[in-house]
C-alpha cells in the first residue's frame, strides 16, 4: 500500500493505533478468550469464560484480538470485542489493536482482514517452523491508510452490507449441500431396510479381518510401497492422493498379507474424534501396490458372501453405522474400535443379485451429491473471490470512489 487517494492519509499502524498496549491487571472474573472462541470470517468471539488467574493479553471494548501464531494466522483469525465489552483477557497467542482516535474500530477490524495485510503478516512471522509467530514491533510498522472519519463510516457500511449477503449466500450453499446428502442417506437407508434377513456378522462376509503394518519411518518421496495415511480414509471414499512410503519392499509386505487387493474395505481404527472411529471406504482397482497402517483395519470380503460396496454402504448408512459407534471406547483422549468388536457387527445381507441393486441405486445418489458438492465449491471460492475483491478496493480507495468502481463492486457483490 503506497498510493492513496486524495483526502486520504498514509502512515504506520502504531501512529493512529495502540499496538500491543500495556493496561491494568484484570479481576479474575474478568471474561476471557480462549483461539477456539475465534472463528474465521466472524467479526466477535463467539464465546466467553471467566478468566480466573491464567494469564494473557489485556484487552478492552472495540481493540481487535489479531492471531499472531501459525496456523491460526494464516487461517484469518482474528476478532473484535463488541462495544460496552468490559476489560477482557485473551490467549497469548493474540497481538491487541486498539484504535486511535482518528480510528473507527469498524474500519480497524475490516482493515485486519484485508489479503495484504494477511500476506504482510505471514512473511514477517519467525521462530522455528510449526510455532512461528508474528511479533507486536513487526505488526506495528505496517503501513496504515487513513481516510476522513466519515469516510471510513462509509467503507464499513458497504462492507457490511455486501458482506452479509456473501455470508447468507454461503449458509443457503452449505445448507443445500447438507440437505442433499440427508437425502441420500435416507434414500440409502431406505433402499437397505428393504429387505429382511439372513443375518451376518463381517467375520462371518470375510476371509480375513487385519490392523495395518507399524509405521516407524514413512518417506514423502516417491521409493518404496505406498502407505495410505489414516486420513485417506473417509466415508464411502478412499483419498489416493497424499501418500507416503515404506521401507518395506512389496515382497515382503506382500509374504505377510499386509498388500491392499482392489475390493478391500479399510476402517479406521483409531482416531482422536470419536465421530470419525469406524469410518470405511472402498480400496478402488486403480490403487496399485498400497500398504496401510496400524491405525487402519483392513477386511476382505469373501465374494461368495457379499459385495464389498454394499457391506461399505450398510457401515456408513445404514444399521451397521451405529453398531460400530456403540463399540468405540477412549483411551487417553484417543477414540478406537477393535478387529473383534468390528467382526461381531451384524448386517443384513441379501442374495449378491440384490446387494449389486442398492449399490447401483445409492452411487448414482452419491454422484449426485459428488457434482453438487463440486459446484458448491466453486460458488465459495467465487464468494472467497468476492471478498478479497472487495476489502482489497476498501483499502485502496475504490469502493468509495468513482462511481464506475462502485457499481462494479455492486455488481460483484450481488452476484
Amino acid at each position: 500500500m503506497t498510493d492513496v487517494p486524495m483526502g486520504w492519509s498514509l502512515s504506520r499502524l502504531d501512529a493512529v493505533c495502540d499496538v500491543a498496549p500495556h493496561s491494568k491487571p484484570l479481576s479474575v472474573s474478568a471474561p476471557f478468550v480462549r483461539m477456539a472462541a475465534v472463528e474465521v470470517g466472524q467479526r466477535y468471539p463467539t464465546y466467553f469464560e471467566e478468566r480466573g488467574s491464567r494469564s494473557g493479553v489485556r484487552a478492552q471494548a472495540n481493540d481487535v484480538l489479531f492471531a499472531r501464531i501459525t496456523p491460526c494466522l494464516e487461517n484469518g483469525k482474528l476478532a473484535q470485542l463488541p462495544e460496552g465489552a468490559p476489560p477482557t483477557g485473551g490467549s497469548t497467542e493474540f497481538l491487541v489493536i486498539r484504535p486511535g482516535p482518528l480510528v473507527n474500530p469498524g474500519y480497524l477490524y475490516y482493515w485486519c482482514r484485508e489479503p495484504s495485510v494477511r500476506s504482510m503478516s505471514q512473511s514477517n512471522m519467525s521462530g522455528a517452523t510449526g510455532r512461528m509467530r508474528l511479533s507486536g514491533r513487526d505488526l506495528a510498522t505496517f503501513e496504515f491508510p487513513l481516510p476522513p472519519m466519515d469516510e471510513q463510516q462509509r467503507i464499513v457500511d458497504i462492507l457490511e452490507d455486501h458482506l452479509s449477503r456473501l455470508d447468507a449466500a454461503e449458509g443457503e450453499l452449505n445448507n443445500a449441500l447438507r440437505r442433499a446428502s440427508t437425502l441420500r442417506n435416507a434414500v440409502v437407508r431406505a433402499e437397505l431396510a428393504r429387505f429382511e434377513g439372513p443375518l451376518r456378522t463381517i467375520h462371518q462376509l470375510s476371509d480375513s479381518v487385519r490392523n495395518g503394518i507399524f509405521v516407524s519411518r514413512a518417506k514423502a518421496e516417491p521409493n518404496g510401497v505406498p502407505i495410505l495415511r489414516i486420513g485417506a480414509v473417509r466415508p464411502l471414499s478412499l483419498d489416493l492422493g497424499d501418500l507416503r512410503y515404506s521401507e518395506r519392499d512389496e515382497l515382503d509386505l506382500q509374504r505377510e498379507d499386509s498388500l491392499l487387493a482392489p475390493g478391500d474395505l479399510l476402517f479406521t481404527r483409531y482416531n482422536g474424534n470419536p465421530r470419525f472411529v469406524g469410518a470405511c471406504a472402498v480400496v478402488p482397482e486403480n490403487a496399485g501396490p498400497l500398504t496401510y497402517p496400524d491405525k487402519l483395519i483392513r477386511v476382505r470380503i469373501s465374494a461368495r458372501e457379499a459385495v464389498p460396496d454394499y457391506v461399505a454402504l450398510a457401515c456408513t448408512v445404514g444399521a451397521g453405522r451405529e453398531q460400530i459407534h456403540s463399540h468405540v471406547k477412549t483411551t487417553s483422549g484417543q477414540a478406537g474400535i477393535s478387529g473383534r468388536d468390528l467382526k461381531a457387527v451384524t448386517l443384513v445381507v441379501p442374495s449378491i443379485e440384490y446387494q449389486k441393486t442398492v449399490v447401483v441405486a445409492a452411487h448414482e445418489r452419491l454422484d449426485a451429491v459428488v457434482e453438487l458438492s463440486k459446484m458448491i465449491s466453486v460458488s465459495a471460492k467465487r464468494c472467497g473471490s468476492l471478498r478479497r475483491s472487495l476489502l482489497a478496493a476498501a483499502f485502496s480507495g475504490r469502493l468509495t470512489g468513482r462511481i464506475s468502481d462502485m457499481e462494479m463492486v455492486e455488481e460483484m457483490a450481488g452476484v
